[in-house]
């Protein structure tokens, strides 16, 4: 039983308890496509939770990946994973990468069941993207995206208690642009700790966000997920200043990146590891160590266990195992 109403989920595992599509936010369509998230209404009976709930709108087609078909409008959802009788276990809160563009947690590459077999709740969720989420809009605020990821962390410290997790205990976590989400959310009080890997460091300015935008067209949403196509690059999040400037000092970072990525990702991590006083730094070298490799190994989807098991050590105590910096190779 949560605070919407009751949800009923299934055995992933003989040892782990997975509840898919959970709506944290009413549908952000309509009136309310460029609003703020809104909290879901309740509902009554017993909400079915054994599949996940459609992605968000993005005009991204990649095999492999779940797509959005027009006309599925709950899209603002969040998946749970937790072990049979957990209680009061550190919660991860994960968040995709794709460029601000595409993605969603759905995707296999990030189910949970292997790290709450160690012993963690783990959420996914989905967040709008593209223009939907991170297009400058008159009159609306930005970073939509952004703060549809905020009321998904609210969510969890409000509900996760009831699925075992303990909501004074939330590590979020991320990879390349949902790095960068989650880095830009370390001040809001809503998470205990952060795992970013290779986090660009980019986002756009108030006025470079308003110049960029100008003159896209608003009148359905085909036609505006589809101007994600014609904005020509990724999409950033609207800050005076850069994402990775703004992380507290008090917040204990498990910082990774890849040893054959772009320095777009390597060297802004790097000077946040030298920068900040509670960073862990990993080079995560396991061949071919490409840009995004290594989410396989944490979400257990390899049999080196090692960083899936520097995770769980650092959402439970705040120390993966080593100190300032080391390598995984």
């Amino acid at each position: 039983m949560i605070g919407s109403g009751r949800v009923r989920g299934f055995a992933a595992a003989p040892d782990v308890v997975a509840h898919l599509g959970i709506p944290f936010g009413e549908p952000p369509f309509g009136l309310l496509r460029f609003a703020p998230p809104r909290p879901v209404a309740g509902w009554s009976g017993v909400r079915d939770c054994t599949r996940f709930g459609p992605v968000a709108p993005q005009s991204a087609v990649i095999d492999g990946l779940p797509r959005w078909r027009p006309g599925e409008v709950d899209v603002l959802t969040v998946n749970v994973w937790a072990p049979v009788g957990a209680r009061g276990l550190p919660v991860l809160f994960w968040v995709h990468g794709g460029a601000n563009a595409f993605g969603s947690g759905a995707q296999r590459d990030f189910d949970g069941t292997a790290l709450a077999r160690r012993g963690l709740v783990v959420v996914t969720g989905n967040h709008r993207l593209g223009f939907e989420g991170f297009g400058h809009v008159a009159g609306f605020p930005d970073n939509r995206g952004l703060l549809d990821l905020a009321a998904a962390l609210r969510w969890v410290r409000e509900e996760i208690a009831a699925f075992g997790g303990d909501p004074a205990l939330v590590t979020a976590a991320g990879q390349s642009s949902g790095a960068t989400s989650v880095a830009c959310l370390t001040g809001t009080g809503l998470l205990d700790r952060a795992i970013l890997h290779s986090p660009p460091d980019l986002r756009f300015t108030p006025a470079e966000a308003a110049a960029r935008f100008a003159g896209f067209p608003l009148d359905t949403p085909a036609v505006t997920v589809a101007a994600s196509d014609r904005a020509g690059a990724t999409y950033q999040p609207v800050l005076e200043a850069s994402p990775l400037s703004g992380v507290p000092d008090a917040v204990p970072l498990l910082l990774c990146h890849t040893a054959n990525e772009e320095p777009l990702f390597t060297e802004p991590v790097r000077a946040l590891a030298a920068r900040h006083p509670r960073a862990h730094l990993l080079r995560f070298a396991i061949p071919p160590a490409r840009h995004n490799d290594e989410i396989a190994y944490a979400f257990g989807r390899r049999e080196d266990t090692r960083l899936r098991d520097a995770w769980v050590r650092f959402a439970a105590g705040g120390d993966p195992g080593w100190g300032s910096e080391t390598v995984l190779g």
